[in-house]
């Protein structure tokens, strides 16, 4: 994997385009564990500083706060934006609107982060992200007894995603750290094919459950490097990010658990961010590779669940994902259609985003 990331490094610096983004002023997104301790309590600061800014978002809303108005615009995209062809993309822009809301309304010095879950697959108590400490993002949740998780996610046309996940070792709210007892409000569900979920203020503490072995099967460095090596169209990489034998994207959401297995909510996290710029650098060390064929390669369409690269049963002896088919049909994804995100930022074409170096954007992964 270190071949990998030096080649990916040297390609892209080899091949920046000639504008805004150059030599001089590419970011520089670094492994948390890579950041010092100062460098950490900056971001974390910054995190809190948005919980602690108005919300921006027009009209009635449930936003308490800044976080809270990204928490939302996640929701409400939420059936367009997972199993389908925006994911990479939106949630590459996404992440990228986060970082920039820290840098310019709180006064963040760096630049977003990332989880390298290969680190820590044979050791996790090696993790600077959620050993506990004052420079992490908390630990697990409380110990509470308890079973199999059950969850059911409806959306889309078809109405219905089952995940089923064994029983981690936490389960209830974070202790100690910078989270201690962090607490949210937005819910949201979703009843039936093809309805808007439905929003509402539900106060209660963030969880999380952790689950190794979720990790340890999904997240390896063998499957992260074997997914950019070996996968070479779109189409069975797109394919292989949630699913069996690789998984990297619900790898990660999976082992967190607690909120962090709703795909609603999720984002409700702070540490969700850290996993979407893992993926992101994934996505972007694999497009670098033959940037001709891959910059813009789309795959999937724009409606939950309508691809057929997804597997309707997800076989695994630490996660089950079961989607129904999918009926009607949408259009593929292209470069022109819009990615909404609500008020945290401008929409745009999915085509500024595709490149990690160009429209809008301007940085390389460490």
């Amino acid at each position: 994997m270190r071949k990998i990331n030096q080649e990916y490094r040297r390609d892209i610096f080899d091949t920046l385009p000639k504008g805004h983004c150059n030599h001089k002023n590419i970011a520089v997104r670094q492994e948390w564990n890579s950041l010092s301790k100062h460098q950490r309590a900056d971001y974390l600061r910054a995190v809190k500083c948005l919980r602690s800014k108005p919300s921006v978002r027009r009209g009635e809303t449930l936003a308490k706060n800044r976080f809270d108005d990204f928490i939302l615009a996640h929701v409400d995209q939420t059936l367009s934006i997972h199993f389908s062809g925006l994911l990479l993309p939106w949630h590459r822009y996404f992440v990228w609107l986060y970082e920039k809301a820290l840098r310019e309304e709180c006064g963040y010095q760096g630049y977003q982060p990332y989880w390298d879950w290969s680190k820590y697959v044979a050791d996790n108590q090696t993790s600077t992200i959620f050993d506990g400490s004052r420079y992490s993002f908390s630990g697990n949740g409380e110990e509470v007894p308890h079973g199999t998780i059950n969850l059911t996610v409806a959306g889309g046309a078809p109405p219905v995603s089952f995940i089923q996940r064994p029983a981690g070792t936490g389960g209830g709210c974070l202790q100690g750290g910078p989270f201690d007892n962090f607490q949210i409000h937005i819910h949201a569900n979703n009843k039936g094919a093809g309805s808007r979920p439905k929003i509402t203020s539900r106060p209660r503490c963030l969880t999380r459950d952790f689950y190794f072995p979720i990790l340890a099967e999904r997240n390896s460095y063998k499957n992260v490097s074997d997914l950019i090596l070996n996968y070479h169209d779109i189409h069975s990489f797109y394919g292989m990010v949630d699913n069996p034998p690789i998984g990297i994207h619900s790898g990660g959401h999976g082992y967190i658990g607690g909120e962090n297995l709703n795909q609603f909510t999720s984002v409700s996290d702070p540490a969700f961010y850290l996993h979407h710029g893992a993926l992101d650098r994934v996505w972007a060390i694999w497009q670098s590779r033959d940037p001709a064929t891959r910059q813009n390669a789309l795959s999937g369409t724009l409606t939950w669940g309508n691809c057929m690269y997804y597997l309707r049963t997800v076989p695994s002896p630490v996660w089950l994902m079961q989607m129904a088919p999918t009926d009607p049909p949408s259009p593929n994804a292209t470069v022109y259609d819009t990615m909404f995100v609500e008020d945290v930022g401008p929409d745009r074409p999915i085509g500024d985003v595709m490149s990690t170096t160009d429209g809008p954007l301007c940085y390389v992964y460490e």
